[in-house]
């Protein structure tokens, strides 16, 4: 008798195979066992990273989700959403899911996110965009009554703005929220296979299971 293992998107298959003379059931020795399926890949892109102004500060407060196997994040800032590639981290070692900025002057702000494991770092995450204001936002003043005083200041609130490269019918295959198809949206697929839970991240057309109808447009949007 012959025993075989195959592994297929981190399950192991065990294959017996047994030769044309016959075998009797109390023959069959062996054991069956698990094959490591542990990744020695960088963990995925944060996701979910929001930016806001601290309230009464000139500094810029940062939040994501946290990254399974991440072990600490680097922030990176820009003026301008272009050279990321070359750009060098403000700050590594984060170990958590928040940051919070120095001072800073009053101009538009770029944010992106890494997550880092004893494999590699993340690619980035999507760009949050801050504009920084004097107090908080920009004030106006305007006009009192005739004889009547000063009238009350007005507050442009800080915008933030989440871009991402991805189509919005892509964005929805994109289970992992790190601004590519690819096969790490493929694996969340086949683990939620014949899911039929609301809410489900595999359920890329939201009708309440997961199936052959989302493999398809899983496969419509690949590596977008």
């Amino acid at each position: 008798m012959l025993a075989k293992i195959f592994k297929l998107i981190g399950v192991a298959v065990l294959v017996f195979s047994f030769s044309s003379s016959f075998v009797f059931a109390s023959e069959v020795t062996g054991t069956i066992g698990t094959v490591s399926t542990a990744s020695s890949n960088p963990p995925a892109a944060p996701s979910g990273l929001s930016a806001s102004q601290v309230s009464g500060e000139m500094k810029v407060s940062l939040s994501w989700s946290a990254v399974d196997g991440a072990t600490s994040y680097k922030i990176y800032q820009s003026g301008a959403n272009s050279g990321w590639e070359s750009a060098t981290a403000v700050a590594t070692g984060v170990t958590a899911i928040s940051y919070t900025s120095g001072s800073l002057s009053s101009e538009t702000y770029y944010y992106r996110v890494k997550a880092v494991s004893s494999n590699g770092d993340s690619d980035f995450s999507t760009t949050v965009t801050v504009s920084v204001n004097t107090t908080g936002g920009t004030q106006t003043s305007s006009s009192g009554g005739g004889g009547g005083g000063g009238g009350g200041g007005s507050y442009t609130p800080v915008t933030t703005t989440t871009t991402s490269k991805l189509s919005i019918e892509a964005q929805k295959v994109d289970a992992n929220k790190d601004d590519k198809i690819d096969v790490l949206d493929f694996n969340s697929l086949m683990v939620n296979w014949g899911g039929a839970s609301a809410g489900n991240v595999a359920d890329f057309n939201k009708d309440g299971k997961v199936d052959i109808f989302d493999f398809n447009t899983l496969m419509v949007n690949w590596a977008v």
